[in-house]
């Protein structure tokens, strides 16, 4: 940044990410509330670099928030090496690095590679980055950031009944818009016999007939009657009447595979164990049937059997709850059998015909309409029950017959259940392999869902687990009619089957169509328009759709024409953007209209138009779009389309659109306990899905080579020739029926797609926010904390904090027991409901024990304790650092303070939310006294704020020297630790470390301490930044510090020193080595000097390995910068026993600091270990600096 001095010209800093101007609009989501919804026009595009360390183990299902716990912060979309996704907290923060904890290896064996091997590979790797130097640009994408302008439209909503508008629908002239007058709509009278209706939405004047006042619209939610039901339906043939009940179809695969068995545990007959035993007959002579070893203990159950039982159970709910249902049985193997009803005449399918779309259809609609279930129970479960397995498996052809039966009664469902791979007649997909025939064959399921939208069936398929099915293909049928897809296991088919036609159809024909303000556009592929339609077909409660959209930049032309402005211009299409009123005001505010129209059947016949109305308040303030984020909306919006782009070949858009909802979802999530689950539960099932697509891009790196690109264009498109359906009659007319281009390696990664993941991508583009409500209710209780710091730090928000979350391992339920922007720093104990922890709620330099079950602090208050009670003012009774330990029962506690008063420990009584002193363990009286003659220093908490570059806000601790005055100048030694993870400014006793008291009194001098970029208690961004670039990020912060202190008016700003010791003599080495000019001097105690000698086992879960972060080692490395201790005093100090950070890194400081002609001080102390311990060698210890400090401040 500019306020920061760059690095050595030999290794400069890391590129900042992206940043991007924005600019919001109100969103569409219904509420009682004012829901800001805000958009990005310049995107935040993936970090560079070497790819992610190895991922943790596979994702469990039951752990969803311990995986949140490990997922990536910012993720490499386009790796050009071979690596699962890097796992850490969260994707919340724009970091150009990898996670800081992935998963740790047992054990690195370094060196072992012969000379050969490293040069091959060393070769390669500049092979590669040779190779894509000329194409670097071309494999990175750039993706927008995610936002809150999503539109959900809740097919539920039809349930409610709204107001019935008496009058016709006024429309807008223009065909491009077609909105309708509503309640937000202005009318001018124009003359008597005209008034005139400037279109909110695209600006057109219409001129319209006189209407009365209550002619125009009041309400929001209205509904317009485009026809009454009818009063009857002819049948075929002309003279019976069509049954008015909807009808289901049970479509079920009776082929070989079909025969394949499961072992039951136990002995038991089946239903329908008849034929059985007449087969058992021919064993006249009653020998043994077993093989040998053969279980003699079970029941071998056929997935047959398993479907059989499953059919009749339906069977029977519907005949006792819904008598009046038209239930229908056909069946299929190398022929397809329609049963109907079971007491009709059977109809049989075979041969050539199976491969006429025509005489399908045919069939279809002649065979006799299955009646209802209250007549044809036991028929047709005795028809169920003498099926029998064999042939091949016909299923396009059953599927196509099923949807012309069915469609002959809208509102209708088709229930398919099979095993098998189509490989006979239309639809077959068993020996396609060039990308010509299989998108054919993809395209004759995707036009069946087209026509069975059309004809209002709804379509679900259920397939057995452990079977290829080619589900992708397959699905495309349920996916588009909003039916299920869903595998099972054959021991709880029975369920499934229930639970696909446990929601009916509410409403048959839906045409939906949303219209925007014409400065908002949808984002899609094949438009940008302001108004979209789309065919639905069938709706239930459960059925949902939801829109991204975005608000058009100066450089996107209004994609609704004004027909004013065309005429006016002799049309001239419309090449200036025309003049439209602005927005509408509402309560003094500017809002955007938005409109739903509905035009559908519903369940009487009756065809309706509903029209919903409402408007959004618009801001520019990303905050204050996500103040009120609706959690369920945007999380089963980001289900829906990353899905959806997953089906679609194009995995990398798809990981970007999780990656990118993940982070908004997060940085959200904190503001209560219930938008944490909604969170959870939403990342649970986003996460999955993001891994395993990040699995396959892996594996094609693997099998095709490192240069294979995920852009998905870059093989280029070819057409599809049109399936058998698009020549048929059925497909005629539907002009969606024609070839488009598919792209290959789209079409290549859905032949590759196994059956688990396409009905996994299904399942969640048929999710609902209700789903997700269902588990967790928001809230809108404040989590904010009021600590000062809180207050500096705009961007706690972003950061993820470590909370306590209960999980129940059965039902892998995840209820978060607490919440805020803070951190627990342990578990104590628990009991029952009641959970005690330490957490840092109050502020991050405080800890303090809580409660769960009575959500109160328990040692805030010590009031009565009276246990370091002192006459000097420096030595404050209150205690704000604690540690706690407690007994299994939770009855007895030792309760141990740690500061800033004079150490203490209590045995503690806990009862119901409170805890009273039983005994006091130690009280340090003789400490009191000693230290009631001495002159101690005094601290205090300080803040450095954010810059304006976008560095975070920092917390400090600062010791003033006794006697201290702001009239005089002080020198400063910043005290310094900064390792990941570690927390060096807290409320702790000044008796805890003698080396601070000592400095500060014998040499006046100040002593500050800032945890820096890193470091804990400030959340998971804040700390996770450091992630294969230790020293540069924590150098900064440490840098802003001495500038800080500079400015104070009692520092003498040419009197800077800083001192570490381990982990802090690096850091005093790296702000040494910085060439900065703010410290004079620096110490150094057993520093790291290069973290290629540590230890690898830490090095490596921070830095990644070696030869992956080559750059992020040679930046952290003192070794390569020395010559810059030059402009300062130093100090090195090192113990030749040290068995952590071994001697070996001074030897090398020292020899490049000779090699450099760099004068310092060296303090050797022989076999002495990390620590430096002994009396002895401290007391050496404190005057070695003490003396150093003096000269070099002198």
């Amino acid at each position: 940044t500019s306020s920061e001095p760059p690095l050595p010209p030999t290794v400069p800093p890391p590129p900042p990410p992206p940043h991007a101007p924005k600019l919001a609009v109100a969103g569409a989501e219904g509420s009682d509330k004012l829901n800001y919804v805000e958009v990005q026009h310049v995107v935040v595009g993936a970090a560079g670099g070497k790819p992610p360390p190895p991922p943790p183990p596979p994702y469990s299902s039951a752990a969803a928030v311990r995986e949140l716990e490990d997922r990536v912060k910012y993720v490499e979309l386009n790796p050009k090496q071979p690596g699962p996704t890097p796992q850490a907290k969260s994707y919340s923060a724009p970091v150009p690095a990898a996670p800081l904890r992935p998963r740790q290896p047992r054990g690195i064996i370094k060196n072992r590679l012969g000379s050969g091997l490293k040069k091959q590979k060393r070769n390669r790797v500049q092979w590669q980055e040779k190779s894509n130097e000329d194409h670097s640009q071309d494999h990175r994408h750039r993706y927008r950031r995610a936002d809150t302008n999503v539109l959900c439209v809740k097919f539920n909503k039809l349930i409610e009944s709204s107001h019935v508008h008496t009058g016709d629908a006024v429309v807008c002239g223009n065909p491009e818009c077609t909105a309708i007058l509503s309640h937000l709509s202005k009318v001018e009278k124009t003359s008597d016999d005209h008034q005139t209706w400037t279109c909110e939405y695209c600006g057109t004047e219409n001129e319209i007939d006189p209407l009365d006042p209550e002619e125009v619209p009041k309400e929001s939610d209205t509904t317009f009657m485009i026809s009454p039901a009818p009063v009857g339906v002819a049948g075929a043939s002309g003279g019976a009447e069509a049954p008015r009940e909807s009808i289901v179809i049970f479509c079920i695969d009776v082929s070989g595979s079909m025969c394949v068995t499961t072992e039951v545990p136990g002995k038991f007959k089946l239903k329908g164990f008849e034929r059985v035993k007449s087969l058992s007959s021919y064993n006249t002579h009653g020998e043994d049937q077993y093989l040998p070893r053969q279980r003699r203990d079970v029941t071998y159950v056929s997935r047959l059997q398993s479907v059989q039982a499953a059919v009749d159970h339906q069977l029977q709910e519907l005949s006792r709850n819904q008598p009046s249902q038209c239930v229908g049985l056909i069946t299929f193997s190398d022929e397809v059998t329609v049963i109907g009803d079971g007491c009709s005449e059977v109809v049989t399918v075979a041969g050539d015909r199976l491969w006429d779309a025509d005489a399908l259809d045919k069939v279809g609609t002649d065979v006799t309409l299955p009646g209802a279930i209250k007549n044809s129970c036991k028929s047709l479960s005795k028809k169920v029950f003498s099926l029998e397995e064999g042939g091949q498996t016909a299923l396009g052809p059953s599927i196509l017959l099923c949807i012309s039966l069915a469609s002959r009664v809208p509102g209708s469902s088709v229930v398919v259940c099979t095993d098998g791979l189509a490989n006979r007649g239309v639809g077959n997909l068993d020996g396609v392999q060039d990308h010509e025939e299989f998108a054919a064959a993809e395209a004759f399921y995707e036009d069946l869902g087209t026509l069975a939208v059309d004809k209002g069936v709804t379509v679900s398929l259920i397939t057995i687990k452990g079977t290829d099915c080619r589900t992708a293909e397959l699905g495309k049928v349920a996916d588009r009619t909003g039916g299920k897809c869903i595998i099972v296991d054959p021991m709880t088919i029975t369920k499934e089957f229930g639970s696909i036609l446990a929601n009916p159809v509410i409403a048959t024909d839906m045409m939906t169509k949303i219209i925007l303000h014409h400065q908002l556009y949808f984002r899609t592929e094949e438009s940008q328009e302001s108004v979209l339609t789309i065919p639905v077909g069938n709706v239930t409660a459960e059925t949902e759709l939801s829109y991204d959209y975005g608000v058009r930049s100066k450089r996107k032309k209004t994609r609704i024409r004004h027909r004013g402005a065309a005429d006016s211009d002799g049309g001239a299409g419309g090449k200036e953007e025309p003049k439209v009123p602005g927005l509408v005001l509402l309560e003094g505010r500017p809002h955007l209209p938005f409109q739903l129209q509905f035009r559908y059947s519903s369940r009487d016949g009756s065809k309706l138009m509903r029209v919903i109305t409402d408007a959004k308040p618009v801001t520019k303030d990303r905050n204050l779009a996500e103040k009120d984020i609706k959690m369920a909306v945007l999380g089963s919006h980001a289900a829906h389309k990353t899905a959806a782009l997953a089906m679609d070949g194009e995995y990398t858009s798809a990981r970007a659109n999780a990656i990118g909802m993940q982070r908004l979802l997060q940085r959200n999530s904190h503001a209560s306990v219930g938008r944490r689950a909604l969170y959870c539960e939403a990342m649970s099932d986003l996460i999955p899905l993001e891994n395993r697509l990040k699995e396959r891009q892996m594996r094609e790196h693997s099998t095709r080579g490192l240069q294979y690109s995920d852009d998905e264009e870059e093989e280029g498109n070819f057409h599809v020739t049109p399936s058998v359906l698009a020549g048929s009659k059925m497909g005629s007319k539907k002009k969606n029926l024609l070839a488009v281009p598919r792209k290959r390696k789209a079409m290549s990664r859905m032949k590759e797609m196994e059956d688990d993941l396409a009905t996994y991508c299904y399942q969640m583009k048929t999710t609902s926010s209700t789903m997700y409500s269902k588990s967790a209710v928001e809230s809108d209780s404040d989590s904010d904390s009021d600590s000062d710091f809180d207050s500096d730090s705009d961007d706690a928000e972003q950061h993820y904090y470590t909370h306590i979350a209960q999980v129940t391992v059965q039902t892998t339920d995840v209820v978060f027991l607490t919440d805020g922007l803070w951190d627990v720093t342990g578990i104590v104990g628990y009991e029952g409901d009641d959970v005690l922890y330490m957490s840092t709620e109050t502020n991050p330099w405080q800890q303090h024990l809580y409660s769960t079950l009575y959500k109160k602090c328990l040692t805030c208050s010590q009031d009565g304790w009276n246990v370091s009670d002192s006459t000097n003012p420096s030595i404050p009774a209150r205690c704000d650092y604690f540690s706690v330990s407690c007994d299994s029962f939770l009855q007895y506690c030792i309760v141990s303070c740690q500061g800033p008063a004079v150490p203490y420990s209590l045995l503690m009584k806990y009862t119901a939310g409170t805890l009273s002193i039983v005994h006091p363990l130690e009280t340090n009286q003789e400490v009191l006294k000693a230290i009631s003659t001495k002159s101690l220093p005094t601290s205090d908490i300080f803040f450095i704020p954010k810059t304006k570059s976008g560095d975070p806000g920092l917390s400090g601790r600062i010791f003033y020297p006794p006697n201290f005055s702001k009239s005089h100048k002080y020198p400063v030694l910043v005290y310094v630790y900064g390792g990941p993870d570690s927390a060096l400014v807290t409320n702790s006793s000044l008796l805890n470390s003698l080396f601070l008291p000592f400095i500060c009194s014998n040499t006046s001098t100040i002593i500050a301490t800032v945890d820096g970029r890193g470091t804990s208690y400030h959340g998971d961004s804040f700390k996770h930044i450091v992630f294969r670039n230790l020293g540069y990020y924590e150098t900064v912060d440490q840098l802003r510090t001495g500038r800080y202190l500079q400015d104070l008016k009692f520092v003498d700003e040419s009197k800077l020193a800083i001192y570490g010791s381990s982990y802090g003599g690096y850091m005093a080495a790296m702000v040494g080595s910085s060439g900065s000019g703010v410290f004079r001097a620096a110490i150094s105690q057993s520093p790291v000097s290069d973290w290629h000698y540590y230890d690898s086992l830490y090095t490596e879960r921070y830095m990644g390995l070696p030869q992956d972060n080559s750059e992020g080692y040679n930046r952290s490395s003192v070794l390569h910068r020395v010559a810059n201790f030059s402009q300062i005093d130093y100090l090195l100090i090192h113990g030749t026993g040290d068995d952590n950070v071994h001697f070996q890194h001074t030897a090398q400081l020292v020899h490049a600091l000779t090699e450099s002609e760099v004068q310092f001080q060296l303090q050797i102390y022989t076999d002495k270990d990390h620590s430096l311990s002994g009396e002895h060698t401290r007391r050496h210890l404190y005057e070695l600096i003490r003396e150093f400090l003096l000269n070099s401040f002198a």
